[in-house]
């Protein structure tokens, strides 16, 4: 059982220093990007992340909307397994800005206003 104990302390050790390592490691990416670019961090984000972000955000507000207001008429296994952070990561993988063309969105526009006003 101590062994057992130990083995789980390990992986959760691991499991814990890989999310950290792999977390700082884009956050250097991410912010080396930006620097590199010569934009603040908030620009960058502004322009690389909003445009997907905001839709997403409001698509997920639509779907707890519908979860609270349909409520027991869902699927009480389904309702159980619903996680707002995972719904959303879900969206922003299918919603990949560099697999769509968002230009058309209004986001996107909002989003390039934002930047143009920072920049003066």
């Amino acid at each position: 059982n101590c062994m057992n104990r130990a083995k789980q302390e390990e992986d959760n050790t691991v499991e814990e220093l890989n999310h950290e390592f792999f977390k700082k490691l884009l956050f250097e990416r991410d912010r080396k990007l930006a620097l590199d670019s010569g934009e603040d961090m908030d620009l960058y984000l502004c322009r690389e992340l909003l445009p997907v972000l905001i839709p997403g955000l409001e698509d997920l507000s639509r779907e707890v909307e519908r979860y609270m207001s349909e409520g027991r008429s869902i699927d009480p296994r389904i309702r159980a397994r619903f996680n707002p952070c995972t719904w959303l990561a879900q969206y922003l993988m299918r919603n990949n800005p560099n697999q769509l063309n968002l230009s058309t969105q209004n986001y996107l526009k909002t989003a390039q206003e934002l930047l143009d006003l920072n920049k003066t």
